[in-house]
């Protein structure tokens, strides 16, 4: 079922002066360790302040860690030069963001850090299906990896701006600031979507959170852009 019209969208982004992160807490499962090894905390920084989001590891290119997220996480940073826009790998190794590709129509980018020669884990891709129970990984401020648990409500949600090209609706009651750009993973840890924000009505109460396509995302990875 389609959902009900709204009007306005909050990203999820969190900001702070400085950004502090802390540790990663106790996981529930294999297919949440994985998921866990694959997410990112994305910093951009804009002057004195930062924003912190989320990423997903998707791919490796030529030395280079490829990282999904949603492209209004790293949109404050004005260059990426000098680490302005950098990820932190859960094993707390930092990465400088040396190239951003934009998808266009979506709020989605790629992310290629400078060269890493260490052990990752790059996320699978899935498809999302309605009544689906997922779970995201995000990033609050002063705590990394925090898990909120979901279930997928839409698989093609009414949007004011056009059709949903693959764009899905989750219901997500503990979802905040600091989860723009985490992954949707189903309970194999497959990546079904990165979140983007909530979806308010009129009067202001959260719809649901949108969540953008892995599609333009494996699109791209193919042409070897």
């Amino acid at each position: 079922m389609r959902s009900a019209r709204f009007w306005i969208i909050a990203t999820l982004c969190a900001s702070t002066l400085p950004a502090v992160v802390a540790a990663m807490p106790t996981l529930a499962s294999p297919a949440e360790r994985v998921a866990v090894d694959e997410t990112v905390v994305v910093y951009a920084a804009n002057g004195m302040q930062t924003n912190i989001g989320a990423g997903v590891i998707v791919g490796r290119r030529d030395g280079a860690l490829v990282i999904a997220t949603a492209a209004h996480v790293i949109a404050a940073a004005n260059v990426i030069a000098n680490g302005a826009v950098r990820v932190r790998l859960d094993s707390g190794e930092q990465l400088n963001v040396a190239e951003i590709d934009r998808i266009g129509g979506f709020d989605l980018a790629l992310l290629k850090t400078a060269s890493y020669d260490g052990w990752i884990s790059s996320a699978a891709l899935g498809q999302p299906s309605a009544g689906e129970d997922v779970y995201i990984w995000g990033h609050r401020l002063a705590q990394s990896y925090v898990e909120s648990q979901a279930s997928i409500t839409d698989v093609d949600p009414i949007l004011p701006e056009g059709p949903a090209d693959g764009r899905f609706a989750i219901e997500c009651p503990t979802c905040g600031h600091g989860d723009s750009g985490a992954g949707v993973f189903d309970s194999r840890g497959r990546l079904l979507g990165i979140l983007e924000g909530a979806r308010r009505d009129q009067n202001g109460n959260i719809v649901y959170v949108e969540c953008e396509p892995v599609a333009p995302i494996a699109t791209l990875l193919a042409s070897g852009a």
